[in-house]
């Protein structure tokens, strides 16, 4: 099969776009190796600025928590001791008979 003229002269004019074709065809593959290098750079990053909790993390902080509480606790004790001490100050003088007699003659 021989090439005529007239076949060689559409083959010049198409050969630029095959050629662009065929750059695209072999840039297509690098361009998705780069993508997917983003993305796995994209998820490291994100990994490493994230903080995983761990079991030893929830335990220690359990700890602190009931440290805390007792801390607490001891300061509730004291307020309390202490509103008694001030109710025992005071001392109210209540009527023992207050709300059991009504008075209708008004």
């Amino acid at each position: 099969m021989s090439i005529k003229p007239l076949d060689l002269q559409t083959m010049f004019v198409r050969l630029n776009d095959v050629g662009k074709e065929q750059s695209h065809n072999q840039q297509a593959s690098a361009l998705q190796q780069n993508q997917e290098a983003r993305k796995l750079v994209e998820q490291e990053l994100q990994r490493n600025s994230s903080v995983d909790a761990s079991k030893e993390d929830k335990e220690s902080r359990k700890v602190d928590d009931k440290e805390a509480d007792s801390g607490k606790k001891e300061e509730g004790h004291q307020q309390a001791a202490s509103a008694k001490e001030e109710k025992k100050k005071q001392k109210i003088v209540q009527d023992p008979e207050m709300g059991i007699h009504i008075d209708i003659s008004g």
